[in-house]
Formats: C-alpha cells, sequence, structure tokens
C-alpha cells in the first residue's frame, strides 16, 4: 500500500515503487518508452505533473472548481451547450477527455475547449444540423 508523500521531507527526490503486477508492468513500459524515444524519466514525468497541475489549476489552485464540475450530462442532439448554466445554443462538439464524453459547446465554450486540447479532442465546427 502506497503512502502519501510527506510535505516537509528533507529530500526533494520522488521515488515510485510498484505494488502490484500493473504498476510493476508501467514500470517496465515507462522504461522501454523512454528508452525507445531516447528520452529521460525526468522529462516525461516533468510532462506529467505539467498536466496534472493544469487539470487541477495549480498553483495557486482550487481542485474542487475543475472544468469536470462545470459541465452537467447533456446530449449533443439537446442543441444546448454542454457546460453548466449556459443556455446557448451549441455550435460545435469536442470529446471532454476526463468523462470520454461527446458534449456540444457554444462559440465560448469552443474556443476555451481550443484553448485545452489536452482535455478537450475531436473538436467539430460548425456543427452540422
Amino acid at each position: 500500500m502506497g503512502r502519501h508523500p510527506e510535505l516537509k521531507s528533507k529530500t526533494k527526490i520522488l521515488t515510485f515503487i510498484p505494488t502490484s503486477e500493473e504498476d510493476i508492468q508501467l514500470a517496465e513500459d515507462f522504461r522501454r518508452l523512454c528508452n525507445q524515444d531516447g528520452l529521460k524519466a525526468h522529462d516525461l514525468m516533468l510532462e506529467a505533473f505539467g498536466l496534472v497541475f493544469r487539470v487541477h489549476h495549480w498553483p495557486p489552485g482550487n481542485p474542487q472548481l475543475t472544468l469536470q464540475t462545470c459541465l452537467e450530462k447533456k446530449t449533443v442532439s439537446s442543441g444546448k451547450c454542454g457546460f453548466k448554466d449556459c443556455d446557448r445554443l451549441s455550435v460545435g462538439v469536442g470529446l471532454f477527455v476526463p468523462k470520454n464524453q461527446i458534449f456540444g459547446l457554444c462559440g465560448g465554450h469552443f474556443r476555451v475547449a481550443q484553448g485545452n486540447l489536452k482535455v478537450w479532442r475531436d473538436l467539430k465546427y460548425p456543427l452540422k444540423r
């Protein structure tokens, strides 16, 4: 079982210790990926940290106000934007990666999604009706 990181640790080293067969396989695949692409594990980990920080709006951040809480489940056929409290008509669609769902997007929210391509994929504009 893993433990929480110590915030006041004297060393600034992060370590990944596999605790299951899946973790062992993941660590081996990670090493192979680094060797295959000629990358350092340090560089890939920095990229992963950056992705996590963007999702949580860190620093400073408020993990309770992530993009996931702004969306409500609406179907694209409803014609309304998929963002909560937005009553504008959708002009495009996009795949919201964290929930793996497709949402309709109004013009303003479509531009927001275009600016965050790590969270949104397969953006289509204009929406054909």
